[in-house]
């Protein structure tokens, strides 16, 4: 993962975009310690009004927080999220998870 030629980023109809999981959501969270998850990011402002949507990227999971949360590390250099940078700490629940890479 990490750093991704531009080129490798693509534009994916709404309807064809990931969407959270619900066999995750089940799962409980300690299950995705030490594994990579995919997430959606609202883009900013910006972005948005040049017509960006939500950006996918990929999260490592290092911890779980009191109330069920994850906190992990992004994996991938945001293009419409010029708020967040690649290893920022994201916290989030398992509602969230779109997909979980298999290594």
């Amino acid at each position: 993962m990490g750093h991704e030629p531009l080129s490798n980023v693509g534009v994916v109809c709404g309807e064809c975009a990931s969407r959270p999981q619900e066999k995750y959501q089940k799962m409980p969270a300690e299950s995705f310690l030490g594994k990579v998850v995919k997430l959606s990011f609202a883009p900013d402002l910006e972005a948005y009004n040049q017509g960006y949507g939500w950006e996918h990227m990929w999260v490592r999971v290092s911890g779980v927080c009191e109330g069920n949360r994850l906190m992990g590390s992004l994996d991938n250099d945001p293009v419409s999220c010029s708020e967040l940078q690649i290893e920022d700490t994201v916290f989030f629940t398992t509602e969230s998870i779109e997909d979980v890479y298999e290594e």
